[in-house]
């Protein structure tokens, strides 16, 4: 792997773990979350500098475009500064050859997928994207709450389970999983009382991105144990 290739993962990496410290940072500064369900509370974020606050009983809301500069550039730069450590010091560990022959002698199953399936896949999404609004409240939140903390480890399932399928209908189906989901998270959140379509984004963003960020540092690691026990 080339010196440019090592930076730029390993600066993609480090704006990933700033991104989901800045998602973590809704939990540390938050006073009674309204996105687990607690009213009248502050929603806050933002990392080092607090960047967004809203909530109180008369629903106030503050914005500093000022501290998310200085969130971005300060991410940025330390991102491009690790980045540029590691991919001077450290060294490449090469692929398992193992890893490599089983990728290369892995069977690739064709998916089948009609437009009848498509009209089924859609109805089925319309049909529970129209629940969320007739359903009971609280049945709202736990559904809610589902899609917040399992949602990728749901993805990730089905990427796994689909893995023998060739790669380009693999990523379409975990695409459709996805959008699925995330439109699921939207829908709920919107019906189910935040303040607007806004807050259920932040949601997304609060609970999804630390644990995208933890299951890439599983798969890397996972595949790291592969180099070390290749010959």
């Amino acid at each position: 792997m080339t010196w440019c290739r090592r930076f730029s993962k390993s600066a993609l990496g480090g704006l990933l773990i700033f991104a989901a410290i800045n998602a973590l940072s809704y939990f540390g500064r938050s006073q009674g979350a309204s996105l687990l369900g607690a009213a009248d509370g502050f929603d806050r974020i933002g990392f080092p500098w607090l960047v967004w606050e809203a909530g109180g009983f008369v629903g106030r809301e503050s914005m500093d475009y000022t501290a998310l500069s200085k969130d971005i550039a300060a991410g940025i730069a330390l991102s491009f500064l690790a980045a540029f450590a590691l991919a001077t010091f450290g060294s490449a560990a090469p692929r398992a050859a193992s890893e490599t022959m089983q990728a290369a002698a892995r069977p690739s199953k064709r998916l089948q997928f009609s437009m009848r399936d498509l009209f089924g896949i859609t109805t089925a999404a319309a049909v529970v994207l129209a629940m969320a609004r007739v359903l009971g409240e609280d049945l709202k939140f736990w559904l809610l709450q589902l899609d917040f903390w399992f949602g990728p480890a749901m993805i990730l399932g089905i990427a796994y389970q689909t893995r023998a399928i060739a790669e380009n209908q693999r990523t379409i189906i975990v695409a459709i999983t996805t959008l699925f989901l995330a439109s699921a998270a939207v829908a709920l959140g919107v019906s189910y009382g935040f303040r607007d379509f806004t807050n259920a984004l932040l949601g997304l963003f609060v609970f999804w991105t630390p644990q995208c960020v933890l299951t890439i540092g599983v798969v890397v690691a996972w595949r790291c144990s592969f180099t070390h026990k290749g010959p």
